[in-house]
């Protein structure tokens, strides 16, 4: 207050040596003071210089705000001259969703001028259809840095026929990013999608990502990309593919995924492509031929993850693992370093996948499913050195219907430490359990290093097959061979419980069952959803 008092004071000598009048005097005082106590009293970010005050803003919105162009009309609505401070910047608008609806879109273009643009359209949280948005958008092609657009899944699950705007006829010269999806078009359209009008992809270009939209690839003469991204595509010719892959030797990351129509391949004579950058590669459901094709001609030294995941009739060893991939064994070795387990998946729709470390193997088959599984372990245990080969294994069914055959070629040369079983314990799955119970000449026991079982019960009551099989392994009851050596006694017990829905809570355990439990294996770990039994109670 000394210092509005001295302003004050300051102002009157000088008006009294010019001649003004008195009253006049006493009128400037008083605007002059209101004046500073406004200033002294205003809120600390009113005092902030403008661009200080906008890269306030830009960070307050940063990546947690869903709704990014609403906050910036309420910041805008403030006073004046926030009003003006956030409607002036453009580079605050140019993160557009259609999720905000069609006027904040509208008022974000109109505002965004001159700065690149960040497009986002999710048809499942808008109720902006696709061709509105295109069209809104399409006027402003030359500043889109990232588009991404997501469209529905139609009832007859065919591709709509609107158009993309200007993205099918004008070349987008900033573009960074582009991702087209939909959900379950399944490949099919009225028409095949030529993007820029037929010309090349823009130069700026380094991330593609297209799900299920029937793209006209050959025009784009794709190169130069850090990640490319292409699933459910029908008739992507395969020579595009690798045309793409040839000249974009900066790859980083690299999905293929349900290209089923593909149906030419590289050649064994074709030079091989190296990728000193690319650490993420996934083929997924693709023809094997062509799957094998990519693997054999790729060379990744700094791949850090391989999914594979394929349809194949026979041996993987003849049908995939061929010697064409042998120069992809010390990058196998490098992917598998850090594992901790191989683990060893069989699914209800015969598929089944291998896991080791950050490497994912897996096939679709029929009638032999389970004779190729421990085939690719094999394969595996033969060129990743003997660290893998003493690593434990984990075996899970889920819903599935295994043969006696299957846990018995998992028996002897691997250790299997953990056993899964999850689904209907009444059914087929169901008959696995008894056969773990008792020696079966001239092959002895099943999975004789089990260290956990894992499985599903129907009923808080429990289930006597389970307290009979670890009865038995424990040397507890004596087997029709008892002359025969006991299995590795059991360390845990791992029970979830099965109710008729997702949504069915977990009931308290029967104390009997749990206890037979822990008698039958001597003291055994049970646990029970998660919980360690701890006598009549659960601890976490």
């Amino acid at each position: 207050m000394e210092g509005v008092k001295s302003a004050d004071q300051g102002i009157r000598v000088d008006l009294e040596s010019k001649g003004f009048s008195s009253t006049l005097i006493a009128e400037s005082t008083v605007i002059n003071a209101a004046s500073q106590l406004q200033q002294a009293f205003s809120a600390p970010i009113d005092r902030l210089p403008e661009e200080i005050f906008l890269q306030v803003v830009e960070m307050s919105l940063g990546a947690d705000s869903e709704k990014p162009l609403r906050d910036l009309v309420g910041l805008s609505l403030v006073c004046r001259r926030w009003k003006i401070m956030v409607e002036g910047s453009s580079s605050l608008w140019n993160h557009i969703s259609a999720s905000e609806g069609l006027a904040a879109v509208r008022k974000a273009l109109r505002l965004a001028h001159g700065v690149p643009l960040d497009l986002s359209y999710d048809e499942g949280s808008t109720n902006i259809d696709p061709r509105t948005f295109f069209e809104e958008i399409g006027p402003h092609i030359a500043q889109w840095r990232y588009l991404s657009a997501q469209f529905n899944e139609l009832p007859d699950h065919s591709a709509p026929t609107f158009t993309f705007a200007e993205l099918e006829t004008t070349v987008a010269p900033k573009l960074e990013v582009l991702h087209l999806g939909a959900y379950n078009w399944d490949g099919k359209s009225q028409r095949t999608i030529t993007l820029f009008g037929g010309a090349p992809q823009p130069s700026t270009l380094k991330d593609l990502w297209i799900e299920e939209i029937p793209i006209s690839f050959e025009p784009l003469r794709l190169s130069n990309l850090t990640s490319i991204s292409l699933d459910g595509i029908a008739w992507v010719p395969a020579t595009s593919v690798l045309q793409a892959l040839r000249e974009s030797p900066g790859l980083e990351d690299l999905t293929l995924s349900d290209l089923r129509d593909v149906t030419v391949y590289p050649t064994d004579d074709d030079q091989p492509i190296t990728f000193l950058s690319l650490t993420y590669l996934r083929l997924h459901r693709n023809p094997t031929p062509f799957t094998r094709s990519i693997l054999s001609s790729i060379t990744a030294p700094s791949l850090r993850f391989l999914h594979v995941n394929c349809t194949i009739i026979g041996d993987p060893a003849t049908g995939l693992l061929t010697p064409t991939m042998s120069h992809m064994v010390p990058v196998l070795q490098s992917i598998i370093s850090e594992a901790e387990n191989i683990c060893v998946e069989f699914r209800w729709d015969d598929r089944y996948k291998i896991n080791v470390g950050h490497l994912s193997i897996g096939f679709e088959q029929e009638s032999t499913l389970h004779l190729h599984s421990r085939a690719v372990v094999n394969w595996l245990r033969e060129r990743m050195g003997s660290d893998f080969a003493d690593l434990p294994v984990t075996l899970r069914l889920y819903e599935c219907t295994p043969t006696y055959q299957y846990l018995l070629q998992f028996s002897s040369g691997v250790k299997v430490t953990t056993l899964s079983l999850h689904g209907d314990l009444s059914g087929p799955l169901g008959t696995m359990i008894p056969v773990l119970s008792e020696p079966s000449p001239p092959h002895g026991w099943l999975l004789p290093e089990l260290d956990i079982l894992e499985t599903n019960v129907t009923s808080a009551a429990g289930n006597c097959d389970i307290v009979e099989v670890l009865r038995a392994r424990h040397g507890l009851v004596e087997t029709r061979d008892g002359a025969a050596a006991l299995p590795k006694h059991l360390l845990e017990i791992r029970l979830v419980y099965r109710g008729r829905t997702a949504r069915d809570p977990n009931p308290l355990p029967d104390p009997k069952f749990m206890q037979d439990l822990q008698i039958a294996t001597d003291g055994a770990d049970v646990y029970w959803c998660g919980q360690k039994w701890i006598g009549s109670e659960a601890a976490a």
